[in-house]
C-alpha cells in the first residue's frame, strides 16, 4: 500500500495513511498476507517547483569558482607575487582554448541560481515549495578541461562533447537529488499535488532549456523517472513528467553543427534539438535578445511573434553575463588585407591603407558599433616587410608587402550592463510567480553604478510592456551613449593561432606566413567574425518564415533543373 493517496473525488484534500496500533501479532508462516489497520491523516497537497538552470556555452560556475579559490588559497600561503606558481592555478589560468570555463566570469544563469529560493523544511501553512538544479554550460564538465568540439558544434554525438541534448540528460540526476533532499525533510507533512519547473538558459543553454521544456511537454519517460526516483515513493498526483511554469531565455543561440546540416552552425537547422515552443510548452515564456550581437556564428533563435521577446542593448554576453569586470578589449574590426608595392612607396598611399581608412570611418555609422567606438581608441594599423626576389633585385627592383587593418582598443570595460539584464529577467520571472531572494544593498557584486539605475528601471518597464503586448519606449541616443560605455565588442577578426595568419591580441601586430588564410571557412578560421554588413542572422519560429525558407530551397532546385 502506498504511503499516501489522493482523496475521493468529492474531497479536494490530500491524505497519508497512518498505521493504527503497533502492528505486532502472530501470523502463520504459510500466510503471505496480513491485515494492518490504517487511518487517513489529512496532509497538505503542495506544489513543488524545480528551478532548472542551463548555463551558456563555455560557462561553468564550478570551474570558475574553483580557479578563484585556488588563487586565493595560494595567495594566502605564499603571497600575491608567488601565487601563480601554484600548479592548479597555472594549469587553468594560462590562455588556452580548453580553459575558457575556468577563466570566465559569472553569468546571469549562475546569479539566478544563487537568488532562486530553495526550501528545505516547510513552514506550517506553506503550500508551495521550490528546489533547484544547475548544470554547467555546453562543452564543459565540472573539474575538467573544456571540450573544444562540444563548444564549437554543440553536438551530443558522444557524451564527452557535453552537447545541448546531453545537458538535458545530465540535469535529471540533479533534479532527482534536489527532490530527494526535500522529501527527506518533509515526507510526513505533505503530499505532492504536482511538480512543475522554472527553466532558465543562456546561449546554447537556452537551446537546452527549450529542448528540456519540450521533453516535459511530451511527458518524457526519463524526466518522469527522475521525478519518481527523487520523490522516493512519497506520492505524486500531477503529470508524471511535471509541467513548465516559466521559461526564461537569454539570447538563444543553438548553432548546432552536424553532418546532417553540413556543419552549418549559422543555419536554421539544429539537428536533434527541439527549439519549437508551442502554446502548451509553458505557462509563460520570455526571452531577452542581444541588440548589438552580429557574429556570423551566433545567429539568434528568436521567439518573437509566438512569445514575448525584448531586445536590449549589448552583445551576447552583455545579456547573459560571463564577462569579468574590467576586462581589456583589443578588437580587429576589419579582416587584414595585403598588397605588394615598391620598397620606396609611401605605405599610407597604398590601396590597402586607403581602403582600411575608408572602412574605419564607415564603421562609426554601423548600428552594432556606433555606441561602442566613441569609448575606445580606433586606429588603422599597418605592417610591412621586404620581399626577397633575386631576379628583380638584379634589375634594382625592390619590393615589400604591406598589410593594413582597423583596430579598436578599450581598457577596463565594466560588466555592469549584464546585471541590468539580470534584473529584467528577475522581474519577468517574479511576474510569473517565481520566488527569488531580494538583491540586497550589501551585495556589492550585483550593485549598479548610479548612472545605470534609471536605465535599469526603463529596461524593466520595456520588458513589462513587451509582456503586455505593447510597444516599449526605446532608449534615446543620449542614453545609448551612456550604455555604450558598458557594452562589449564581441565580433572581431582576431585569431589566436592559425597556420597562415596570426594576430596578437596584446600588441595588435599582424603577421602573414606564406599564404592567405582560407576565407571560405569563416566559421572555423575566424570564429568571432561579424556577419555580412555587421548584421545578425535571426531565425524565427513562425511558420511563415519556415515556408519562405522552403520556398527558396525549392526555387533554387528548380533553377538548377532548368
Amino acid at each position: 500500500m502506498s504511503t499516501d493517496d489522493k482523496a475521493a473525488p468529492e474531497d479536494s484534500g490530500y491524505y497519508q495513511y497512518e498505521i493504527i496500533g503497533d502492528c505486532t501479532h502472530k501470523t502463520s508462516i504459510h500466510c503471505s498476507f496480513k491485515t494492518v489497520w490504517c487511518r487517513q491523516v489529512p496532509v497538505r497537497g503542495i506544489t513543488l517547483t524545480v528551478g532548472v538552470f542551463f548555463d551558456g556555452t563555455g560557462n561553468n560556475r564550478a570551474n570558475s569558482d574553483d580557479l578563484r579559490l585556488a588563487y586565493a588559497y595560494c595567495a594566502s600561503l605564499v603571497g600575491e607575487e608567488r601565487a601563480r606558481a601554484c600548479a592548479k592555478y597555472e594549469e587553468h589560468a594560462r590562455a588556452g582554448l580548453g580553459n575558457g570555463s575556468w577563466q570566465g566570469g559569472i553569468t546571469n544563469i549562475s546569479r539566478l541560481n544563487e537568488l532562486y529560493k530553495s526550501d528545505t523544511v516547510l513552514g506550517e501553512d506553506q503550500m508551495e515549495a521550490q528546489v533547484k538544479a544547475y548544470v554547467g554550460g555546453i562543452g564543459t564538465a565540472d573539474g575538467e578541461s573544456d571540450s573544444m568540439l562540444g563548444k564549437a558544434l554543440g553536438s551530443s554525438l558522444i557524451r564527452q562533447f557535453e552537447g545541448v541534448v546531453t545537458k538535458t540528460d545530465e540535469v535529471l540526476e540533479e533534479i532527482a537529488s534536489a527532490l530527494n533532499v526535500f522529501i527527506g525533510h518533509n515526507r510526513d507533512k505533505v503530499a505532492i499535488a504536482k511538480v512543475q519547473f522554472d527553466v532558465f538558459g543562456f546561449s546554447r543553454g537556452a537551446a537546452a532549456a527549450r529542448h528540456f521544456a519540450n521533453r516535459v511537454m511530451k511527458e518524457d519517460p526519463a524526466i518522469a523517472a527522475a521525478i519518481e526516483n527523487g520523490l522516493d515513493m512519497a506520492g505524486h498526483h500531477g503529470k508524471p513528467a511535471g509541467e513548465v511554469r516559466f521559461l526564461g531565455l537569454f539570447d538563444t543561440v543553438a548553432a548546432i553543427g552536424s553532418l546532417l546540416n553540413f556543419y552549418d552552425i549559422n543555419g536554421r537547422s539544429n539537428p536533434g534539438v527541439n527549439l519549437e515552443l508551442r502554446p502548451p510548452v509553458a505557462q509563460k515564456v520570455f526571452q531577452i535578445s542581444a541588440m548589438h550581437e552580429c557574429r556570423y556564428n551566433f545567429s539568434l533563435n528568436s521567439i518573437a511573434g509566438m512569445w514575448p521577446e525584448l531586445a536590449l542593448p549589448g552583445a551576447h554576453s552583455d545579456i547573459g553575463g560571463g564577462y569579468n569586470a574590467g576586462e581589456d578589449e583589443i578588437s580587429l574590426l576589419t579582416m587584414p588585407d595585403f598588397e605588394v608595392t615598391r620598397d620606396s612607396a609611401d605605405e599610407m598611399q597604398t590601396a590597402v591603407y586607403r581602403q582600411a581608412e575608408k572602412m574605419r570611418q564607415a564603421l562609426y555609422s554601423l548600428p552594432a558599433l556606433k555606441y561602442l567606438m566613441p569609448h575606445g581608441k580606433v586606429e588603422t594599423k599597418m605592417i610591412s616587410w621586404p620581399l626577397v626576389n633575386r631576379d628583380k633585385a638584379r634589375a634594382s627592383i625592390f619590393e615589400k608587402k604591406v598589410g593594413a587593418a582597423v583596430f579598436m582598443t578599450r581598457r577596463t570595460v565594466p560588466n555592469d550592463w549584464e546585471k541590468v539584464c539580470l534584473r529584467v529577467m528577475l522581474d519577468a520571472a517574479q511576474d510569473a510567480g517565481v520566488m527569488f531572494a531580494p538583491i540586497l544593498s550589501s551585495n556589492k557584486e550585483l550593485a549598479l553604478p548610479s548612472e545605470l539605475l534609471p536605465l535599469c528601471d526603463k529596461a524593466i518597464a520595456q520588458g513589462q510592456a513587451v509582456r503586455c503586448g505593447t510597444a516599449p519606449e526605446g532608449f534615446t541616443a543620449e542614453e545609448m551613449r551612456t550604455i555604450g560605455r558598458y557594452l562589449h565588442c564581441s565580433a572581431n577578426w582576431n585569431i589566436d593561432s592559425d597556420l597562415s595568419l596570426w594576430v596578437s591580441p596584446s600588441s595588435g601586430e599582424i603577421f602573414l606566413r606564406h599564404h592567405y588564410a582560407p576565407t571560405d571557412e569563416r566559421s572555423f578560421v575566424w570564429p568571432m567574425a561579424p556577419g555580412k554588413g555587421w548584421v545578425r542572422t535571426v531565425w524565427r519560429m513562425d511558420d511563415q518564415q519556415q515556408w519562405e525558407a522552403r520556398a527558396r530551397v525549392n526555387a533554387d532546385a528548380l533553377d538548377g533543373l532548368f
